[in-house]
C-alpha cells in the first residue's frame, strides 16, 4: 500500500470503533423495564383484589408509558425497547392477520442484531 492510500484510509478506519464505543445509554431501555414492573404490579393487585395498590401501580404504568412513548431513542436499543413496548402494549391497529404487530416484530429483531 503506498502512502497516499494509507494516508487517506487511516481516518475512515477508526469511524467504526469511534461509533461503536460512542452510543450513549439510552434511557428508553430503563423505561420499558420500569413500565413492565409497574404492569406487573398492576396485575399482581388486581389478583389480590387490592384498590389502592392497584390505582398505585395503574398511575405508576401510565407515567411510563408516557415517558416512552414521548421519548426519542439515542440508539438501536432505544427504538427497540420502544418497538417492544409497541408490541407488548398491543400498539397496534388490528390489521389484517395481525401484520402490523409481525411488522413491529420484524423491525424489532433487525435492529436488536444490528445493534449487537
Amino acid at each position: 500500500m503506498d502512502r497516499r492510500t494509507f494516508l487517506t484510509a487511516a481516518p475512515l478506519a477508526s469511524v467504526p470503533a469511534l461509533a461503536a464505543g460512542a452510543a450513549p445509554a439510552d434511557p428508553l431501555v430503563g423505561l420499558l423495564e420500569e413500565w413492565r414492573r409497574a404492569r406487573k404490579a398492576i396485575h399482581a393487585a388486581e389478583d389480590a383484589r387490592l384498590e389502592h395498590e392497584f390505582e398505585a401501580a395503574e398511575a405508576k404504568e401510565d407515567h411510563f408509558r408516557t415517558r416512552i412513548m414521548a421519548a426519542r431513542p439515542v440508539s438501536m436499543a432505544g427504538a427497540a425497547a420502544q418497538l417492544d413496548f409497541a408490541i407488548e402494549d398491543e400498539l397496534v391497529g388490528g390489521e389484517y392477520f395481525g401484520a402490523d404487530r409481525v411488522m413491529f416484530r420484524n423491525l424489532r429483531d433487525f435492529m436488536a442484531s444490528a445493534a449487537a
